[in-house]
């Protein structure tokens, strides 16, 4: 996966901040331009919002400019300094801050945004904050999301990349991108596949062999045996790798492995066996973005595939 160019819009939130964090150490590893996104929102209903005092364009924009500039400058000390980044912090205008971050991502061909999931307009815990919904289903790149809690791991090591695969060629594309990932990390890949009811006969046995039980030991050690091979099928240089079959709904099955293996990263594409039209997420991966304490990057399907997991 190429990163040159990053994307992090913030808002100064804790929230922004806990992906504040994920943005600098990726701009450090894939020696990246960063840039930091502020969006005016017209008509915020935020008393601390520049446009209750300064109600002229021209004068509105240098004072949160200003304002951005010192909560920049507040980020920075508390990390005790940032090292050498290639940063830059730019402010715009809009009635809403996804259609912004989307445009501008597009516009400046980003080739990563990562936002944080909850924000000044954060909902409960198993709500996705909507300004980061918005930005997964209809970002033009990959989208890195960062439950900003406590909870939350560090993306720091990245000792452990979790990848679902579902046999779908888009989940092919993922495990491509997540091994990239863990050879660049000197990572360990933990490839997996969750049987949940009702279990499909097509998807599990594609010759359709009559013989085969389908009882869930037995299409357990089956899976198990199919999924030995995917790593060493995707391209790249080999990786560490795991393999595990899970059982149950598969947003939660996922969610649950990644906390309790302490992974760093959920590697995901956004269209697969449940995948729909371009602009909504498959569900099981907007289900696993909105659970998961561990960091989400869901992939954009290339046409093709996403045509055929439909």
């Amino acid at each position: 996966m190429k990163v040159k160019n990053i994307l992090m819009p913030t808002d100064f939130s804790s929230c922004a901040n806990a992906a504040l964090d994920c943005a600098i150490f990726l701009a450090e590893q894939y020696d990246a331009r960063l840039t930091l996104l502020h969006v005016l929102v017209l008509h915020e209903e935020d008393p601390a919002d520049p446009a209750y005092h300064f109600p002229d364009g021209e004068e509105l924009v240098a004072r949160l400019r200003r304002v951005a500039r010192g909560e920049l400058r507040g980020l920075i000390d508390r990390r005790g300094g940032l090292p050498a980044l290639d940063l830059h912090e730019v402010t715009v205008r809009g009635v809403a801050p996804a259609p912004e971050i989307v445009g501008y991502a597009s516009e400046h061909h980003s080739d990563l945004i990562v936002i944080g999931t909850h924000g000044r307009r954060g909902l409960r815990r198993f709500l996705l904050g909507s300004v980061a919904e918005e930005v997964v289903r209809l970002a033009p790149c990959p989208v890195l999301t960062v439950r900003g809690t406590e909870e939350q791991p560090r993306l720091k090591a990245l000792e452990h990349v979790v990848v679902p695969y579902d046999f779908s060629r888009t989940a092919k594309a993922s495990v491509a991108t997540a091994k990239e990932i863990a050879r660049i990390y000197r990572s360990r890949l933990h490839v997996v596949h969750v049987i949940q009811p009702p279990m499909d006969p097509e998807l599990y046995d594609p010759l359709h062999d009559a013989r085969l039980s389908y009882n869930l030991m037995e299409l357990k050690g089956e899976v198990q045996r199919r999924l030995v091979d995917v790593a060493d099928e995707a391209p790249g240089e080999p990786v560490p790798t795991e393999t595990a079959v899970l059982d149950g709904p598969a947003a939660r099955a996922i969610a649950r492995y990644a906390d309790q293996l302490g992974a760093a990263l959920i590697v995901m594409a956004t269209q697969g066996l449940t995948g729909v039209e371009r602009f909504f997420l498959g569900s099981v991966t907007e289900k696993v973005v909105r659970l998961a304490h561990t960091p989400v990057l869901t992939l954009r399907a290339a046409p093709e595939a996403a045509e055929a997991a439909a």
